[in-house]
């Protein structure tokens, strides 16, 4: 008799039958990982241009930076099945990567005489 596991089905018939592996729908920190993921594109589209990020350097480090982050929770999560140690791993990954781009909003607060701890004045607008 076929052997079965968790997500691989194997029928009389032959055919394989895989599970769906979408678990990290539920997970509070990939939703999270997307708001923040919109918010960064949303930032720099509004505050960085070619007069202050003439290379577009800063955007594109932050905007990869914030994208990582759900696209590691994804494959941590997917890889689950097969091992503990590389979903840590990569759950590690993203939260470097958010590490990353905290320093680059610091970097850019900085840069650009941003006080990043004052009180927002006025109604936010969005992107």
């Amino acid at each position: 008799m076929p052997e079965k596991s968790n997500n691989l089905k194997i029928n009389k018939k032959l055919t394989i039958e895989i599970k769906s592996i979408k678990g990290y729908y539920y997970l509070d920190a990939w939703v999270m990982s997307h708001i923040i993921h919109q918010a960064t594109i949303c930032l720099c589209r509004r505050f960085l241009n070619k007069a202050n990020d003439p290379a577009g350097r800063l955007y594109d480090s932050m905007v990869m930076a914030a994208r990582s982050v759900p696209a590691n929770i994804v494959e941590g999560s997917s890889r689950r099945q097969t091992s503990r140690e590389t979903e840590m791993r990569l759950t590690d990954v993203a939260r470097a990567s958010l590490s990353e781009l905290l320093g680059d909003f610091m970097a850019f607060s900085l840069s650009y005489q941003h006080n990043a701890c004052a009180a927002p004045r006025g109604k936010w607008d969005g992107c």
